[in-house]
């Protein structure tokens, strides 16, 4: 067996495995997937209930998390008609400080479209479903690998928002450390702090208004 039919296999092996996890997606649709965000705008909708999210068939391409070496079929991105944003619909699981994770949206590929960013901490808590844990996103949501745990494992997400430094001291050798960053857990939707040049945290990219 040559290297392209493993390859292969193991491409519909993951797929199969996944196939569980998004089998919640209720529309693939092209887009509009780059509208000026409102919270009252509305997309025009022929499903029975126009759902929120939409898999977007025009940014459809195989979607691939380097870390753990898993890939499933698209379509990448996906619209949220809430707010007119486009999420990548599977953030990888690289942490990274804030500086260098906005660096890796910019320069990433989603679909075959670059133009990402970090979203601001507003712009990740609008997908957060309050009532809901593990993650606090809404039932039936089309996301795959999104990333949550317990506090110890820093399975958090960066968001661009910062505001002024804050030290936080620790005993010796310790030092002090500047908290200057908001992230977000999606265990449970909560948003705490970080600090951009020493935390290595996720990150989930978006594209649309700013």
């Amino acid at each position: 067996m040559n290297a392209t039919s493993i390859r292969t296999g193991l491409f519909v092996l993951t797929a199969l495995c996944l196939a569980p996890h998004i089998a919640h997606a209720q529309v693939v649709s092209p887009g509009p997937y780059y509208a000026t965000p409102s919270w009252d705008q509305t997309f025009a909708c022929t499903a029975a209930n126009c759902p929120r999210f939409i898999l977007l068939s025009n940014l459809n391409s195989p979607i691939c998390d380097p870390l753990i070496v898993i890939c499933v079929p698209g379509p990448a991105a996906v619209l949220d008609r809430e707010t007119g944003l486009v999420w990548e619909r599977f953030p990888d699981s690289i942490k990274r400080t804030r500086r260098v994770a906005a660096s890796a949206c910019h320069d990433k590929v989603v679909g075959g479209r670059k133009g990402w960013r970090l979203p601001s901490i507003s712009e990740l808590t609008s997908l957060v479903d309050a009532s809901r844990t593990g993650p606090a996103l809404p039932e039936g949501h089309p996301f795959i690998n999104i990333k949550f745990g317990p506090g110890i494992f820093n399975l958090r997400y960066w968001s661009s928002s910062a505001f002024p430094a804050e030290d936080v001291v620790f005993l010796p050798p310790f030092g002090v450390t500047v908290v200057d960053g908001e992230a977000i857990d999606m265990q449970d939707g909560s948003v705490g702090t970080a600090s951009s040049k020493e935390s290595q945290l996720m990150s989930w990219c978006v594209r649309g208004a700013e």
